[in-house]
């Protein structure tokens, strides 16, 4: 039913419906729409309630829909209506004196069908907001949540801007919220200060604080829509309301972020060369994306840089820091010893470079720690060098080899970590059997 009171009814129902409503005289019925006048049902059920109001026998603000029921039947004159009519008729009463339905002490949303009005239910009188209050709640609510509702100031029109708001508010809440959060705990990699004093870090603590006013609304629309009226906000519309939509993929995007690879970024920024100005550019775009608005400036393309772009600053500091080659004389002639030096094996054979067949027999399966030794090879004697001290058996089995290798990994990104100017040589060859158990 619009404002106006017409209902489009479907040509087939015309005839039975123009029956009901005129001999009930709710309103008339052409080839067109039903046109409601409800106006007479509503005064005189009115009347018959103020009258036992004042006697004290009920409340005006609460009435029972079998006492309304009773009223049809004898102060309206309305003998003999099957239940289903007049359950019609006390429906049509609560439509034009905006009025809820309550279940015993639940407050209903929406009317019960016609065959369950009867005991339980009443017919409540329900407080509205101000003509200035409902407007501009209309106005914030399509400006900041996109939602739209009829202009009459109806208890219908109330309920369902309450419920269309809230519906967008509780959603909006936990994405907001979840991205507060990510964002504080990647602050530093983020570039943002703990104090929240990033323009994207106010604008989503104001749409926090909104959100939570609302939602707490729950069962209360006409409170809802006050709140909403009344609710002050500091940033323009138009960015609170992109920063609330579009928190769930900014979420997203935050959560498919490698947040490992990133540091791994961030350290490359102290290098005094090439890799370092890269990766000390790629730092600030983010920081810059995660400091300004979400309308302004995106966050979510920036972060899909963080992947590729990475991995292709590690690999080219890889490269860089990878010694050149050796250059070796050519293979043996065929049917020569594989052995080209004395105490050593050659790639074809059991790996390059050439590895010592006599080196300090080790424990299986474990390995001497990260030492600092004096080598007076090339340096004074009491000079201090880096020399990798570490030497590890692998067992036989495919196992074995996968958990030793991953060790190796470990000891090494851990040597890198405090020593990452230092290069680290990998050699392998095959252990005889027997040989360093």
């Amino acid at each position: 039913m619009d404002e106006g009171g017409r209902v489009e009814v479907e040509p087939k129902e015309l005839r039975t419906v123009k029956r009901i409503v005129e001999a009930l005289e709710l309103g008339t019925v052409h080839d067109g729409p039903l046109v409601v006048r409800g106006d007479q049902l509503r005064t005189r059920i009115n009347q018959a309630a103020s009258a036992r109001a004042e006697r004290g026998e009920l409340s005006f603000d609460e009435l029972a829909v079998e006492d309304i029921r009773n009223w049809i039947r004898d102060d309206l004159g309305l003998r003999g209506l099957d239940k289903h009519v007049s359950s019609l008729l006390i429906a049509a009463y609560a439509l034009f004196d905006d009025r809820s339905w309550v279940l015993y002490s639940g407050t209903e949303t929406t009317p019960p069908p016609l065959s369950d009005i009867g005991l339980g239910w009443k017919l409540r009188a329900q407080q509205l907001p101000t003509e200035e209050e409902y407007a501009t709640a209309r106005d914030r609510a399509g400006r900041l949540f996109g939602v739209t509702a009829k202009p009459g100031l109806f208890a219908r029109n109330v309920g369902r801007l309450a419920a269309d708001v809230l519906a967008k508010a509780t959603a909006y809440e936990k994405s907001v919220g979840d991205v507060r959060t990510v964002l504080k705990r990647h602050a530093t990699l983020l570039g943002l200060d703990t104090g929240g004093t990033a323009e994207r870090s106010r604008i989503l603590r104001e749409a926090a604080a909104l959100l939570a006013r609302l939602v707490r609304h729950i069962d209360d629309a006409t409170g809802l829509v006050r709140e909403l009226a009344s609710v002050p906000h500091e940033t323009p519309a138009r960015e609170l309301s992109h920063a609330m939509d579009s928190a769930a993929a900014v979420l997203a995007a935050l959560d498919g972020t490698d947040w490992r690879l990133l540091s791994s970024v961030h350290a490359l920024t102290s290098r005094d060369d090439s890799i370092g100005d890269r990766a000390q550019r790629l730092m600030d775009r983010i920081g810059e994306a995660a400091r300004a608005p979400e309308l302004r400036r995106s966050l979510i393309p920036v972060l899909g840089e963080v992947r590729e772009s990475g991995h292709a600053l590690l690999d080219a500091a890889l490269r860089l820091e990878r010694p050149a080659p050796v250059d070796t004389p050519a293979g043996p002639s065929a049917g020569a010893d594989p052995v080209t030096d004395a105490g050593q094996v050659t790639l074809s054979e059991h790996g390059t470079p050439p590895v010592s067949s006599d080196p300090v027999a080790p424990v299986r399966g474990e390995q001497q720690p990260l030492s600092w030794e004096p080598d007076g090879s090339g340096t004074d004697a009491g000079e201090l060098r880096p020399v990798r001290a570490a030497r590890r058996v692998i067992a036989p089995g495919p196992s074995a080899l996968h958990a030793d290798l991953t060790a190796v990994r470990e000891e090494i990104e851990a040597f890198r970590a405090l020593h990452p100017e230092t290069p680290v040589e990998i050699s392998w060859r095959a252990e005889p059997d027997g040989e360093g158990r």
